[in-house]
Order: structure tokens, then C-alpha cells, then sequence
């Protein structure tokens, strides 16, 4: 998740002047033109800096999906290429990352992205170009998201901080601790642990934001310690991370730690362990993040699909239970299918399709694949996809909810249990 490799592609010079005037920017996006001619959905993701991870799970749903809407004659007709632009993880060179993939992309028809490292500096850019985007970021402050072309099939980091909270009490634990890094990724999950467990009865001992990157924790981890908290609630880059544990440790204070999806990929598994030990690691660390379940058709036709693409990334065996890539490969067949279903692959016409190519309605056909969709449309019918991810309630603000699940990274994500919807819906609501 930390690694690029041969994904990583720069971003291009900032965009010249000309092509920016008053605010509005020059487009190279729209109808695709002739038959045959070739369409670009963007992963716009961090490729490089702490969370590069981010753009490596994202990008990776993209070529499965491309194989099998290309090898079912592309999208009315156009082959799909999946793109990077990397955003660094940085508001400031996201928008001009974002300014000159809107201005040099020819046919750009969608975008994977952004992350929540830089989505409220640039989703409100994306959006005034008129690109559909469909956002990996949890950044609670679009959760409640007006943005026509905004739409997000990954709960916002308030969600999650309430599946911590929640998987704590299922677990019986009553005293907390939380340690985020003071970045807008893991901060975002504070805001519904700290709701969320007093809600549930518990008690939240030290809420601890680190800068991330330190040479020593210490101080902080005294005032954990001194709390003496039955749990840590956790996320941070590995750096971070191996420092932190390491140290806690060394205090010979380690205790259940539960981590968010921002602590998933083998970097950070390799941290971790060079910090408290494999066996430790097995034996205290557990994630719960989003979670799709491992069968049916939709996730046989990703399973296969990431088989097929393997010449884009090393083991895509990797991505085989990992909701953070089956998403953007279900995002990725929406667009498509919503494209199809529009009869044109220009963002401002198809976006307001991708509801009705996901919406429960009577005599819709439910379909699970791009080819099914295809044949479906064709033949005159109503269709919902279901894919590998699930079915898509999408709610007045685009957002759909997910299901959380907690797993033991250490034994490559073995599900240890499921987080009920409906409980973890009311806690939200609470």
C-alpha cells in the first residue's frame, strides 16, 4: 500500500495561465468522438509522500474493470485507459495537479479520487469542470455533500471512528485510548470514537493527536500509560507507528491495539512488526475497516479481472479482499454502465444515470458485471448493479454506506468478526 512501483507516474508541470482565466479552466474532457477513439478515467490520489498508499489501492480496482469493459467493446464503443495524476498528498499541489489533469486529459470521463488528504481543496474544482469523481476519502465535511458530481461508495472517517468504538464494546472493553496522527485522514476518525464510545458506555481515558514522524512519543505515551486504557484506537503513518508501539514496548505496556484503514498494507505491517515483534503483532493488533465479502459473481468477475491486469502491479493477489480496491472497481464499472445508459460518455450527461444504473426499482435487472449491464440496457431494461463491494443505496448527498468488519492483518486480513449495519447506523445517529 506504501509501494508504487510501476504505477507511479508523475504529474506534469503546473498548468500554464492561458489555459486559466478568471478561475475557470479549460477542459479537455467530453464526448469521446468517433468510435475506437479512447477514454481516461484518472486515479487523482496521493502516488508519492506519506500516504502514498492511498493512490496504490485506488489505482488498482481501475485495470480489472478496464479488462472487462474493454473486452466487452468498451464503453459505446471506447476503449478505457486507467491514468495517474499524483496529488502528493498535499492541498496545494493537488490543485495544480488537479488543474492540469482537467486542462491536458483528452477524453476524460472520470476520476477516482480525491483522497481525503486533498479533497475539499479540490473536489470543488473537479466539480466546476463538470467531472464525475468518485471520492476514497472519509473527510467528514462532504459527508453532507451538495456537489453534483461528487459521489462516494466508502463511508466518511466519522463512520469509522464510530466501527472502533462499537467493535470495542462488542469486545467488552470499557477504557480507551486514542492516538491519531494530527493529519486530516486520522484525525477525521476522532470526532466518532470519542461519540461513540461514551455513548456506548465507555470511557475514553487520553485522546492523543501526534505529530507525525517524531524521533521519540514519550511524553505522550506517559499520559497513555498513566491512564491505563484496556484498548488503543490508532492510526498514523509507519513511520509513526514504529516509533510509537516501539516505545510502548520498551514501557512494557502493550495492550489490544485497533487500527483503521489507514493502517492497512505491507508497509506498514513491516513497521510494525520491526517495532513490537511478529509475535506481538499477531497477538494485539487487529484493523476494522470497510469490508465486502469474499464471493458471488460480481467479486468472482474482480477476482479475475485482477488476474487478468497483473501486468500493472506485483501479487495482485493482494487486492483480493480489500475493499479500499474492490470500490473503485465498482466505481469504475458505475461510471461505464451509467455511460451507457446515458448514451454518452460526457460526465455532464451520464452523471445523472449512475442512479439509476444502482437504484432497487421494480423489474430492474439485477446485474453484477459490465457485460450483463451492456445486455441488459441494450434489450431495453432497467438495470441495478450489484458488484463486488455490494449494492449502492446512494443517499441525497452521493454517498452510499458500507459494511465494517474487523481483521487480523497478520494473517493476511483473516476476517475475526462483522459489525452489525443497523447497530452501527443507530450509533451514528445517535
Amino acid at each position: 500500500m506504501r509501494t508504487v512501483r510501476a504505477i507511479h507516474r508523475s504529474v506534469a508541470a503546473a498548468v500554464t495561465g492561458a489555459l486559466i482565466v478568471a478561475g475557470s479552466i479549460s477542459v479537455a474532457s467530453g464526448d469521446a468522438g468517433a468510435t475506437g477513439s479512447q477514454v481516461v478515467i484518472d486515479t487523482f490520489n496521493p502516488f508519492s509522500g506519506p500516504d502514498n498508499q492511498f493512490g496504490f489501492y485506488e489505482f488498482a480496482g481501475c485495470p480489472p474493470a478496464a479488462y472487462w469493459i474493454n473486452k466487452a467493446g468498451g464503453i459505446l464503443g471506447h476503449n478505457l485507459k486507467c491514468g495517474t495524476v499524483d496529488t502528493r498528498g498535499d492541498p496545494a499541489d493537488a490543485v495544480l495537479a488537479a488543474q492540469q489533469m482537467l486542462a491536458s486529459t483528452t477524453n476524460l470521463v472520470g476520476v477516482l479520487g480525491p483522497s481525503s488528504d486533498e479533497d475539499t481543496a479540490t473536489v470543488p474544482i473537479i466539480n466546476s469542470a463538470k467531472v464525475t469523481m468518485f471520492d476514497n476519502g472519509g473527510t467528514i465535511a462532504l459527508a453532507d455533500s451538495s456537489y453534483q458530481y461528487f459521489w462516494r461508495t466508502l463511508p466518511a472517517d466519522n463512520v469509522s471512528g464510530y466501527a472502533l468504538a462499537l467493535w470495542a464494546h462488542m469486545k467488552g472493553y470499557t477504557r480507551a485510548a486514542a492516538i491519531f496522527a494530527n493529519d486530516v485522514s486520522a484525525q477525521g476518525n476522532d470526532p466518532g470514537v470519542v461519540r461513540g464510545f461514551a455513548a456506548l458506555g465507555g470511557q475514553l481515558v487520553a485522546n492523543l493527536s501526534v505529530t507525525p514522524d517524531q524521533s521519540s512519543y514519550e511524553t505522550e505515551l506517559q499520559r497513555v500509560i498513566s491512564a491505563h486504557p484496556q484498548v488503543i484506537f490508532t492510526e498514523s503513518d509507519p513511520q509513526t507507528a514504529g516509533v510509537l508501539f516501539s516505545e510502548l514496548k520498551q514501557a512494557g505496556d502493550l495492550i489490544p491495539i485497533i487500527g483503521t484503514a489507514g493502517d492497512v498494507g505491507p508497509d506498514f505491517n513491516k513497521a510494525f512488526i520491526a517495532a513490537i515483534g511478529k509475535k506481538d503483532f499477531q497477538k494485539y493488533f487487529t484493523i476494522v475497516y470497510p469490508y465486502a465479502a469474499t464471493s458471488g459473481p460480481a467479486w468472482t468477475a474482480y477476482d479475475q479481472g485482477l488476474l487478468h491486469a497483473k501486468g500493472e502491479y506485483k501479487d495482485p493477489a493482494q487486492f483480493a479482499n480489500n475493499a479500499y480496491t474492490m470500490a473503485p472497481y465498482d466505481d469504475v464499472i458505475i461510471m461505464a454502465l451509467a455511460m451507457t445508459a446515458a448514451h454518452s460518455t460526457k460526465p455532464s450527461v451520464y452523471n445523472n444515470f449512475i442512479i439509476n444504473v444502482t437504484k432497487p426499482r421494480q423489474g430492474a435487472v439485477v446485474v453484477h458485471t459490465y457485460a450483463e449491464g451492456v445486455a441488459a440496457l441494450k434489450s431495453g431494461k432497467q438495470i441495478q448493479y450489484i458488484g463486488a463491494s455490494g449494492a449502492f443505496p446512494f443517499n441525497a448527498h452521493h454517498s452510499s454506506p458500507g459494511i465494517y468488519a474487523d481483521v487480523l492483518p497478520s494473517n493476511g486480513d483473516q476476517l475475526v468478526g462483522t459489525i452489525p449495519t443497523q447497530t452501527l447506523s443507530k450509533l451514528v445517529e445517535h
